[in-house]
């Protein structure tokens, strides 16, 4: 049963602060990159490959901001940005001047930035490739520094456990972040006395299955059901018996519909249902249905509740989700004025009296 949506980011906006994002982690490397060769530094430190190294990082991080929105949104561009940043921290490895003979400079310490962004914004063969490369990258580098075997070892083991542990563990926090979003998202969306959808996540939701009814040149009904004479049973039974009476109506609409429907609480008692693919009968069928299993429900009086019903169809009573829930609306309130405790079809004349 749809009782509330599943939301997902948008991909074309969240693409682009990723580039953004990787675009910015250039700038800082080549600032910190360009800034070792203006800062004293060991006479082995070979300068002009590490001012190489900084001017592409410079280079990558202004294309990148430069780049038309559609291009910043390529889903290639991500991987590229990692890529070359390894690259970048490799290179700064290979020519920080301890292949000659220098004190080590650790740059691998910045591996921890693409690993930071590997671990936030991708999944995990995304993480996998990138420190399969990042391990390659770095053995390659080692050997090329010719140090000794052992030293090496160790360099290695540790920076890519640092590197893997960092990236790791912050993709457990994204997946944990992106639960509370999503748990918050739906929150939002939701009833918190019946669980069902509030007005906000069946609008949402009303104009989806309308969007979708009109590519595939199918129906959509909408029923609108109120709860009979709810003032009078708060009135009488006080607001705990009203609230009670609202979750059994509530969960009688749900188990009364299709997983492929939509139920709601849109109002104070007033529900709202979406039948997917069904005309105006269909939906006259189901409200009937429903109207009998509410009046299994009693109050705390021991009288039967009752809902008056009103139904439309798409196109046929409406071009637009406003449209339509006016005219249920209306078709309720004449159900109401009819005398209660029925079902009214718009542009029916037909009321259908309450079940015996």
């Amino acid at each position: 049963m749809s009782t509330a949506p599943v939301d997902r980011p948008a991909r074309g906006s969240g693409q682009a602060l990723t580039s953004r994002i990787g675009a910015f982690l250039f700038l800082g490397g080549a600032a910190i990159t360009l800034l070792a060769t203006a800062l004293p530094h060991p006479a082995e430190l070979e300068t002009v490959g590490f001012l190489g190294d900084g001017a592409l990082q410079l280079v990558a991080g202004l294309v990148i901001l430069a780049l038309p929105r559609d291009l910043r949104r390529a889903r290639w561009l991500p991987g590229a940005i990692v890529v070359v940043g390894i690259l970048a921290v490799t290179a700064a490895v290979y020519f920080n001047g301890e292949r000659h003979g220098g004190p080590p400079f650790f740059n691998e310490f910045f591996y921890v930035w693409p690993a930071f962004y590997i671990g936030y914004f991708f999944g995990p063969r995304g993480i996998a490739a990138s420190l399969a490369l990042l391990a390659a990258l770095y053995a390659g580098v080692l050997h090329s520094i010719d140090l000794a075997t052992s030293e090496a070892v160790t360099r290695w083991i540790v920076t890519v456990s640092v590197v893997a542990f960092t990236a790791i563990a912050l993709h457990m926090l994204r997946r944990r972040i992106d639960r509370l979003v999503t748990q918050l998202r739906e929150t939002a969306r939701t009833d918190p006395l019946t669980m069902l959808l509030n007005r906000r996540g069946f609008d949402e939701r009303f104009a989806l299955e309308v969007e979708r009814a009109r590519r595939t040149a199918t129906p959509v009904a909408l029923l609108v059901a109120d709860l009979d004479r709810f003032k009078m049973l708060n009135d009488r039974y006080g607001h705990a018996a009203g609230d009670a009476a609202l979750a059994s109506v509530g969960q009688t609409l749900v188990l009364g519909c299709r997983s492929i429907d939509t139920v709601a609480r849109v109002g104070g008692e007033e529900f709202a249902i979406l039948l997917p693919v069904t005309g105006a009968q269909g939906g006259l069928e189901l409200a009937e249905r429903l109207r009998a299993d509410v009046a299994g429900i009693e109050d705390d009086g021991g009288r039967a509740l009752t809902i008056s019903v009103g139904v439309v169809e798409f196109p046929r009573d409406g071009e637009t989700p406003h449209e339509l829930m006016r005219e249920a609306d209306r078709a309720m309130y004449g159900a109401k004025s009819l005398g209660r405790d029925r079902t009214v079809v718009r542009q029916s004349a037909e009321a259908i009296a309450p079940l015996a």
